[in-house]
């Protein structure tokens, strides 16, 4: 049963690791695009269709 968890960490710590290495550079541009907006009087707006409320 612990060489199950293990295997099942060890991927998700994968995934993780790949996540971040595709999702950094993006996510940093997004972040300065939001920080841009409110620094010049603008507003950011956030929407979806509740399902994650």
């Amino acid at each position: 049963m612990k060489s199950i968890i293990e295997f099942e960490f060890s991927e998700h710590l994968k995934t993780a690791q790949a996540t971040l290495e595709y999702i950094a550079g993006p996510l940093e541009i997004a972040a300065n695009l939001c920080i841009d907006s409110l620094q010049n009087g603008g507003k950011i707006l956030i929407f979806g269709n509740g399902g994650s409320a």
